[in-house]
């Protein structure tokens, strides 16, 4: 039986490790720069994302950890990005993230949106960075521009921002969250060098992935206090909690149908369902 917990503890200290590394700059970086872009990334991050590159490129038979690190810390930094432009007046006016300021509130505004930007444009250096094959890693880079562009990322936080009437908050999830989270399973994928029809099976459970993912979000606010509108059965928690079930159910059910490599992502799917944070 795979220790999940284990082998996500031994992975986020192997990620941190190589954050800290591509956050020690030198004078080139001004210092209050610098300062932001260690404080909202060097954190309590999780590392969901480059733990599911990297768990997906060893699933895959991906041999040379250096080809997808990489990937992994630029991933996250991606990430933290899009957490930073969130958290912003302009859009979710959020005080605190991960129990602490909110970098616009812990620096100010503009120092968040410059070091939001510095983040995602250093994601795409390490990306090239990487000695996997050029043409596995364009592919790559391919796929993590479109999911983080306007057909992904983007699209789907300009639409939790102006909804429209035809879109139902599960697809808002999907391109907001649903689709990073897929493209870093995809992106181990790619760089392991598995062929298109299994990095499109991947992509499907990764979605599915990323939209448990919001789903237990939505329950974890609701658990504080936020009200349900639209999400589940009529914004009733039951209903809400029985979707993320089905999601869970059929999700794990897709990974162990891809062999026994993939049980961690079985048990994480499990994991995702039941946290508490």
């Amino acid at each position: 039986m795979t220790d999940i917990q284990e082998i996500i503890k031994n992975d986020r200290s192997i990620i941190n490790r190589q954050l800290k590394c591509w956050l020690n700059f030198n004078r080139s970086v001004p210092t209050r720069l610098a300062k932001a872009m260690r404080y909202v990334v060097l954190g309590s991050g999780k590392r969901i994302r480059p733990i599911i590159a990297l768990e997906s490129f060893n699933a895959c038979g991906g041999k040379r950890r250096e080809w997808i690190i990489p990937f992994c810390c630029g991933l996250e930094f991606v990430h933290n990005f899009s957490l930073i432009h969130d958290d912003l007046p302009s859009i979710d006016n959020d005080d605190y993230r991960r129990g602490k300021l909110t970098l616009h509130k812990k620096f100010d505004e503009a120092t968040a949106i410059i070091a939001g930007d510095a983040l995602l444009a250093q994601a795409f250096e390490l990306f090239a960075l990487s000695k996997a094959p050029a043409g596995r890693k364009i592919k790559a880079i391919k796929v993590i521009a479109s999911a983080i562009g306007p057909k992904g990322m983007a699209g789907g936080q300009m639409l939790d921002i102006y909804p429209a009437a035809r879109n139902s908050r599960l697809y808002v999830a999907r391109l907001k969250t649903a689709e990073l989270i897929a493209v870093s399973i995809v992106t181990g994928a790619i760089i392991a060098g598995v062929d298109d029809k299994f990095q499109n099976k991947l992509y499907r459970l990764g979605i599915n992935l990323g939209i448990l993912f919001q789903l237990t979000d939505d329950l974890l606010d609701w658990h504080n206090d936020y009200l349900l509108t639209t999400v589940g059965d009529n914004g009733n928690i039951t209903g809400l909690r029985k979707q993320a079930e089905n999601f869970a159910q059929r999700t794990e059910d897709g990974f162990r149908s891809l062999g026994s490599q993939f049980e961690f992502f079985a048990q994480l799917t499990r994991l995702i369902l039941n946290r508490k944070d």
